[in-house]
């Protein structure tokens, strides 16, 4: 028998719920929120300016307050969706994800045999300031609370994780002060980039000023 490298050991709790949610907003939806409030506080802005007591200010108020009830409630909307249909978290059953040096094997409480997966069929890794989440091909993705590693080194993870697999980390924060981080260090990033860009045209300028001169001459 193989050896564990890493197991995780976790229920779907409400709480992993929520994050759950909260994240797949922020990869796949990731200004969607922002959106639905603008165009809430903007169509309540308009009706205020209507004629009072008109047909089309009470309509902009109310499309207004509604936009802005779903800009706040999106995140309870979408675990109330994943609770009626997650039977792990119905059954309240354990989820044992085992990392060995050649497959990941799953297994719920519910569940008396798992499955396998090869790290070839690992499509993409997330992680935020809580959990890792690993999507499978074809498949879910699926949640890694940090807290719930009972063998190997959380802080390891992401080494043995990206090296198994071969792919980047995403690294797609909740916290604001984390994604300013973010933000600062993709502009520094981008600065960077701009500067070797000048000095490569400086460099090739000097080089191409030579060349047409002697042209011209």
């Amino acid at each position: 028998e193989m050896s564990i490298r890493y197991r995780v050991k976790t229920k779907h709790t409400k709480e992993l719920l929520k994050d759950f949610v909260k994240f797949s907003f922020r990869v796949n939806h990731p200004k969607a929120t922002a959106r639905l409030g603008i165009i809430g506080v903007g169509f309540l802005i308009i009706g205020t300016g209507m004629k009072q007591g008109s047909l089309a200010m009470w309509l902009c108020l109310v499309f207004g307050a509604v936009f802005c009830v779903l800009a706040c409630t999106r995140d309870r909307i979408g675990v109330m969706q994943l609770k009626k249909n997650d039977k792990i978290y119905q059954n309240d059953w354990e989820v044992d994800t085992s990392f060995f040096d050649g497959e990941i094997r799953i297994k719920n409480s519910g569940d008396s045999k798992g499955f396998s997966k090869s790290y070839k069929e690992v499509a993409a890794l997330y992680m935020d300031e809580k959990n890792y989440y690993i999507g499978i091909e074809g498949d879910d993705l699926y949640p890694l609370p940090r807290k719930s590693f009972v063998e190997g080194k959380q802080e390891e993870f992401e080494k043995f994780i990206k090296e198994k697999t071969g792919k980047k980390m995403m690294y797609v924060p909740f916290k604001m002060k984390n994604k300013f981080a973010i933000i600062r260090e993709n502009m520094k990033a981008k600065e960077k980039e701009h500067d070797l860009k000048l000095e490569k045209k400086k460099k090739g300028s000097i080089g191409s000023v030579d060349e047409n001169s002697s042209t011209e001459r």
